[in-house]
């Protein structure tokens, strides 16, 4: 039985159940996407800040 066959012929409880992994699915993947983000804006802010410490007077 593939995927098409569950969606025409599964019952409702099948097709909320496989509703919900695959929102949470795209969930998921909207997170990791977003802290990869986060993580490289960071290391960007820490690569700057850097250079501005060391190039500071005092």
């Amino acid at each position: 039985m593939n995927f098409l066959d569950l969606m025409t012929q599964g019952g409702l409880v099948s097709q909320l159940v496989a509703a919900l992994l695959l929102a949470m699915s795209v969930a998921s993947w909207v997170v990791i996407l977003w802290k990869v983000w986060l993580l490289r804006r960071a290391v960007g802010d820490v690569a700057r800040s850097t250079a501005a410490f060391w190039q500071s007077a005092s």
